[in-house]
């Protein structure tokens, strides 16, 4: 009996460390969702502004360049620099992502009963799925991003040594040019933005609106 009793509670004991698995990693994946979507909020926001301040440059009549100039590049340099963090949120994100699917999976091929485990396989399909659109979305808006920063450092690299009132004007349809690519950008913005707030409320437990 004695005996009975002390593989019961090592049973009990393997099954809720397993459940504690899985909900670490689903609250890791969250708190990832979570990062990588206030990063690339902040990168869309910093873009935004050496956008505009680009468009402010080409379109000053009067006044000193050097100065619109200046918030021109410090705006790119911190686009830049949280493009870096972004690119690492969304890897770490994919990880966690990984480690999620693979416990999930895990726990559905211990599940007994058929008709529960066939529902939860087919529940555990849907949901990464979903994922799977989310990574694809993300990726589109990186091919988006990433030629326009570019033409932006080569605005930049173009005016470094000609920030003359002819230098700036010479560029007035490459700037009309960024801000066309900054708004189909910035619509990819909003709908990533809105897929990841989605897929972080799948995560949820609350049952509130």
């Amino acid at each position: 009996m004695k005996t009975s009793r002390l593989v019961v509670l090592a049973l009990l004991a393997s099954s809720i460390t397993a459940s504690s698995f899985a909900a670490n990693a689903q609250d890791a994946l969250a708190a990832s969702l979570a990062e990588t979507s206030n990063e690339i909020a902040r990168t869309g926001n910093q873009l935004q502004t050496a956008v505009k301040s680009l468009e402010a440059l080409t379109s000053q009549t009067t006044g000193d360049l050097r100065p619109t100039y200046q918030s021109f590049t410090t705006a790119i340099a911190e686009t830049q620099n949280s493009a870096k963090f972004t690119v690492d949120r969304a890897a770490k994100m994919r990880d966690d992502m990984v480690n999620y699917f693979t416990k999930w999976q895990s726990e559905v091929a211990n599940i007994n009963n058929p008709e529960v485990k066939a529902s939860a396989q087919k529940r555990l399909t849907s949901v990464q799925q979903g994922y799977e659109q989310l990574t694809g979305e993300l990726a589109s808006v990186g091919q988006q991003f990433r030629p326009l920063l570019s033409d932006l450092n080569d605005i930049k690299a173009a005016l470094d040594n000609d920030l003359t009132v002819g230098g700036v004007k010479n560029l007035k349809k490459v700037s009309q040019s960024a801000s066309k690519q900054m708004g189909d950008l910035h619509k990819s913005f909003i709908g990533v933005l809105t897929r990841l707030n989605e897929t972080q409320k799948l995560l949820g437990s609350s049952t509130g609106k």
